[in-house]
């Protein structure tokens, strides 16, 4: 799984800050999701180069019926 967030301020360095709001795509072997989201924590494995991307943590705060059905299915089916 991975996932990419939409706001292109965001993806910046310096705006990637705890409580940010985000539009988040994941994209999971079954299909694509849209979502919002709260950032909750990040991580850049390597300060020399932040443009190789960060480690986040979101917290949904907003995801449509259709997109939490396929999500909580893909979850299932990992146990």
């Amino acid at each position: 799984m991975s996932f990419f967030i939409l706001d292109s301020l965001a993806t910046q360095r310096g705006l990637l800050t705890k409580g940010a709001r985000c539009r988040v795509v994941l994209a999971l072997p079954t299909g694509v999701i849209y979502l919002s989201g709260q950032l909750v924590w990040c991580q850049f494995p390597d300060a020399q180069r932040p443009d190789l991307g960060a480690v986040m943590a979101v917290q949904i705060t907003e995801i449509k019926r259709d997109a939490k059905e396929h999500y909580l299915a893909y979850l299932g089916s990992l146990e």
